[in-house]
This record gives C-alpha cells, sequence and structure tokens, in this order.
C-alpha cells in the first residue's frame, strides 16, 4: 500500500506547489518597497509624496482604511503623518495604496481646524478650531503645503481646512508650527499688467490670452513690492501699470490674494549654481553660468522647492541647481526653485494653462515662455487635484504643474490643479 500512495503523494506535492507557488509569486510582485522622506501631505484625500532615498524620485500613495501606518513605533491614523518624515512603506503598485507605513520623526502635537486669518507682521497664523480659536508662530522652517502644493502662510485662503503639527507647550504659550497642510478650493491665477481700477474692481491684463477683472472684499490680503520691500496694502495703492499677480475664486471672481509690483521695479530671472546658503539672514547666492553671482533676499512670500517638493531656505545645500524670479530692486526673490546633484535626470518644471492633450501627451503653455508638449507613458504619475488620476481627466484649459526630464521630455509627474 505504500508503494502506491507515494507516487500520488508525490504528484499531489508537485501540482500543490505548480497551483500555489505562481500565486505567491505573483502576489509578491504586486507590492513594491520603498524609504525615503514625505515631501507633501493631503489630508482630504489622505495622500502622501515620498521623495525616495538615493534616486531623489517621487511617489505618490494613498491611504485606505486597511493601510497599516505607524509613527515613532505606534500605530497612528493619517493625521499623525508629518512633513520631513523618515519613512519606509510597502504599497501595492497597481493602485498605489499603502499597504504600510512606518514614520519617524520628532514629538508633534496635531491640532485640525479652518484658516482664518494670518498676521504677517507678527508672524502669526490664526486657525478655529472645536475648541476655540489656536494660533501657530510661523518661521521660515515651517514647511506649509496646500492641495499638496508648495505654498506660504500668505497662500492660504479663508475657510481653508488646516493640519498642523507643533510641539506641545505649555499652557498659554504660542508654539511654533512643524508643518502646515493645507485643503482649501482650487482658485485661478492671473499674472499681468492691472490696466483698469473701477470701485472694488482690479482688471489684470495678461501679456497673452484674455484680462481677467477681479473683485476686492474685505478679506483680500494685497501686497506690494517696491524699492524698500514687500508691504502690506490697500486697493488705494494700487495704480495702473502695475505688474500683478492675483489668486481669485473662479465662480465670483474675489481676488484672495493680489501681489503688485511698482512700476520701476522690474522682474529678472536667474538660473546656474547655489553658491552660498544663509538661512539665517534669508539670503542664497546663485552663480550664473554667465555672469556675476546674484544674492538674493527670501522671505515668507518666497515660494520655494528642493527636488519638486515644498522646501525652506535650510533645506537648500551649495552646489544644487537653482532657477530664481526676484524684483530686481530688492532683489527679493518670489521663486526659488532648486535641484540637488544627486537629483538624476535634473527635473525640469512647467506650469500654465494645458492647450493641448491626447492618449500619450500633454502640452502646457506658461504665461511668459514658449508651450511645452510632454510624453505621458507608464511611468508618469497624473493626479487631478492630489487624486490619482489618469490622462483621460486632462483637459484644454486645465491649470497643470508639471516635472518632466529635459533629455526625453517625458513627464515624470503632471498635477493638474483644477477642474472644469
Amino acid at each position: 500500500m505504500r508503494t502506491n500512495r507515494r507516487p500520488w503523494s508525490l504528484a499531489a506535492a508537485v501540482l500543490f506547489a505548480t497551483l500555489i507557488v505562481p500565486s505567491a509569486a505573483t502576489a509578491a510582485n504586486a507590492n513594491a518597497d520603498a524609504a525615503g522622506v514625505i515631501v507633501s501631505l493631503v489630508p482630504a484625500t489622505r495622500t502622501v509624496t515620498i521623495r525616495k532615498s538615493g534616486d531623489g524620485t517621487q511617489v505618490m500613495l494613498r491611504a485606505i482604511d486597511r493601510s497599516a501606518l505607524s509613527r515613532n513605533g505606534k500605530s497612528v491614523r493619517f493625521a499623525a503623518l508629518a512633513l520631513r518624515d523618515q519613512v519606509s512603506v510597502r504599497y501595492q503598485r497597481s493602485s498605489s495604496t499603502i499597504v504600510s507605513l512606518n514614520a519617524r520623526g520628532p514629538a508633534l502635537e496635531i491640532t485640525r481646524g479652518v484658516f482664518t486669518t494670518f498676521d504677517a507682521a507678527a508672524k502669526r497664523l490664526t486657525m478655529a478650531t472645536v475648541g476655540g480659536a489656536r494660533s501657530f508662530r510661523i518661521a521660515p522652517s515651517t514647511l506649509i503645503v496646500r492641495n499638496g502644493a508648495p505654498s506660504t502662510a500668505q497662500g492660504l485662503v479663508r475657510g481653508d481646512a488646516l493640519l498642523v503639527h507643533a510641539p506641545d507647550v505649555a499652557a498659554g504659550a504660542v508654539a511654533l508650527a512643524f508643518d502646515v497642510a493645507a485643503d482649501g478650493v482650487e482658485e485661478e491665477e492671473i499674472e499681468g499688467t492691472i490696466t483698469t481700477l473701477a470701485g472694488q474692481d482690479v482688471t489684470i491684463t495678461p501679456q497673452s490670452g484674455s484680462a481677467v477683472t477681479v473683485h476686492v472684499s474685505s478679506t483680500t490680503v494685497i501686497k506690494v513690492t517696491d524699492a524698500s520691500g514687500t508691504h502690506t496694502a490697500t486697493l488705494a495703492d494700487l495704480a495702473t501699470g502695475m505688474k500683478a499677480e492675483a489668486d481669485y475664486d473662479p465662480v465670483s471672481l474675489v481676488a484672495d490674494h493680489i501681489n503688485a509690483r511698482a512700476v520701476q521695479a522690474a522682474q529678472g530671472e536667474v538660473a546656474g549654481k547655489v553658491a552660498a546658503v544663509d538661512a539665517t539672514a534669508g539670503t542664497v547666492t546663485i552663480h550664473p553660468q554667465h555672469g556675476a553671482d546674484v544674492v538674493l533676499h527670501t522671505d515668507s512670500t518666497t515660494r520655494i522647492s528642493r527636488n519638486g517638493a515644498p522646501a525652506t531656505l535650510a533645506d537648500i545645500r551649495v552646489g544644487d541647481s537653482a532657477e530664481a524670479r526676484y524684483d530686481t530692486t530688492s532683489l527679493l526673490a518670489s521663486r526659488l526653485d532648486t535641484h540637488s546633484a544627486q537629483s538624476q535626470p535634473p527635473y525640469a518644471q512647467v506650469e500654465g494653462i494645458v492647450t493641448a492633450v491626447d492618449d500619450v501627451s500633454v502640452t502646457i503653455k506658461p504665461q511668459s515662455k514658449s508651450a511645452v508638449t510632454l510624453t505621458v507613458d507608464d511611468t508618469t504619475d497624473v493626479f487631478l487635484r492630489g487624486t490619482p488620476a489618469t490622462l483621460a481627466v486632462v483637459q484644454v484649459g486645465q491649470r497643470a504643474h508639471a516635472s518632466y526630464d529635459q533629455a526625453t521630455l517625458v513627464a515624470v509627474v503632471v498635477r493638474v490643479q483644477n477642474g472644469d
């Protein structure tokens, strides 16, 4: 009897291995592992962007109910994750959903609420919470993102849902915000010249395209940059001929922010290598390929990114490649985008309006530069308002931001900032 059973047992074992082992291998291949640092959070969609260690590439992942999240060895909810956390993560390749994520970072308290005001002079952000008003100090070290993109305290909109991480402090003390993640209605942007001022309305005409008339309300924050720097201003300080940028609600046309520059305050651009950084003084020196070094100042209005992610001046390193836009009189930078030497290939950035799109490419036209047509393939991540999507959702007329390989013009990530 034993002699007859042995061949059957062997055959059964072979059959079992044939059926089971490939399934296990398939399951293993469905997951991927990554380690790096959190560079962006979108609490509304529970998405997190991780810059991978080593190659500097980024991956955006989504947490679901089954995702196992931990921070400093303790099981946590998504809101406990903070910008700059070091993480190791396992995720499902096909859906970009998190299987497990382990984060490490400083001990921080979590505060949720709704943004109400920002006092630029006192550098203090105030939000409404279920326990009453709560304020936090904002410093150059505070990382701020809005709808997953780099932002500033001035870029927050009244009514934004905020998630703030800060160290625990004594009762009555005002804590320094470690990071601020904001979710709100995606706004439109217009940049050009103020051509008309009528009552509470300001008409801005871009270099190309149609003029937009925005309405100034009691909540509109107005800033004017002149030879002495950037100052809080009023509607009366605006004048026709000024260069201006405005963020506004596309439905009501009410402006949240208007940043204007005096007629004599021309804008300049510089690209090169970072030669020096002084986070205390708020300055960065850029060495262009041709010409003298340019020493730029930064403040809370400067939008800073490194390797495509939100950053502070303290994150910038000597040797980074850099592009900056600045006021040629005050040398105050409005934007500073840098990339580390280890971030290969050096991804370029383009932001503007989608002018063409098909199954494999998208064309984005910046306001003052030539349009860029990018290839979109299986390696490209596409997001609509922070949510993973496909190229099929992108439409002509939408505003989009993309990072791409300058050599191949293949898009690494395309983020559509607004819908219809």
